[in-house]
């Protein structure tokens, strides 16, 4: 079934001063997508996901959303689409619902109940009537996410949404988005923490570092990886393959880039495979165990280096 393209970014590359930003990255969200984009604190996540929404001009490259070109002329477009930026701002002066109400009547939204249906799924019906601007942080960000889902968007593009959330908060967000996702077919961009609890319900996720998207994953391939299993880097690796296959009795393994084999065995047995390989003249010049958590995959991904948003 041919997949219809909501977001296409080209080459992205964005500098300040001497900072680099985002560097050469291209990224493709089909609709129906639930994209997660991982990376730690100055990773990029935020560079990209403003230069997505055509709040940040790239230095180089292109980005359409929905077929049009980001940026100022595609406010048609953006009616259709909910945004959550890093730090969301309140109006000063309005209630909880009231800001709502100006942001569904800016989108156009004729509904009168969409104000109080997207309180109620934040969790904020009791909050509704005090002012924005005495809300804390962790529930600014949830006024941000009410004001994203209330005129009902096909497209959530969303800067950490779960960030500095407590528990219940969280958990709430998540099984928000989750629902939303599968249930109403929204097509999501949300850029997270690797720890945040986004990336095990994403259909597809991206991995940010210093800038550069280093990893993409589909669900199958994030598990995949995610499996126990012996990293080698060696000097052959077709003459690897015959040895874990002949000497050894596996042939769960992947013959990867630049010489590295993912052999799908528990880590107990690292010891068995390096001196199988060196007795039959294979060189081995990395060895480590990848215990199998996601996150502790997602967070070695997201580890090195990093570039400020």
């Amino acid at each position: 079934m041919q997949r219809t393209t909501l977001i296409e970014a080209t080459r992205l590359s964005k500098t300040k001063g001497k900072r680099v930003l985002l560097d050469d990255v291209s990224l493709r969200i089909d609709r129906g997508d639930f994209y997660a984009l991982a990376g730690n604190a100055g990773s990029g996540k935020t560079a990209l996901i403003r230069s997505v929404v055509g709040l940040a001009a790239p230095t180089t490259g292109n980005v359409s959303i929905m077929g049009v070109e980001s940026g100022a002329r595609a406010f048609r477009v953006f009616e259709r689409v909910g945004f959550l930026p890093a730090d969301p701002p309140v109006r000063r002066g309005l209630s909880v619902r009231r800001d709502l109400e100006v942001t569904v009547m800016l989108a156009g939204v004729t509904d009168t109940k969409a104000v109080d249906r997207a309180l109620m799924l934040v969790g904020l019906e009791a909050r509704a009537e005090e002012h924005a601007s005495s809300l804390g942080d962790d529930e600014r960000r949830l006024v941000g996410i009410a004001r994203a889902i209330a005129h009902s968007p096909e497209l959530l593009v969303l800067d950490e949404p779960t960030r500095g959330l407590g528990g219940v908060e969280r958990q709430r967000i998540i099984a928000l988005l989750e629902k939303l996702s599968v249930e109403r077919q929204v097509t999501i961009v949300a850029s997270t923490r690797v720890a945040d609890g986004l990336v095990d319900m994403a259909s597809r996720v991206g991995v940010i570092r210093g800038g550069r998207l280093v990893e993409e994953f589909n669900r199958e391939g994030l598990r995949e990886r995610g499996r126990e299993h012996v990293e080698v880097v060696v000097s052959d690796p077709a003459h690897a393959a015959v040895v874990l296959e002949e000497h050894l009795g596996c042939t769960d393994f992947a013959v990867c880039q630049e010489r590295l084999i993912r052999i799908y065995l528990p880590g107990t047995r690292a010891a068995e495979i390096n001196a199988a390989l060196v007795a039959k003249g294979v060189s081995v010049t990395r060895l480590a165990v990848n215990t199998g958590s996601l996150e502790d995959l997602l967070e070695r991904l997201a580890a090195e280096g990093g570039a400020d948003q």
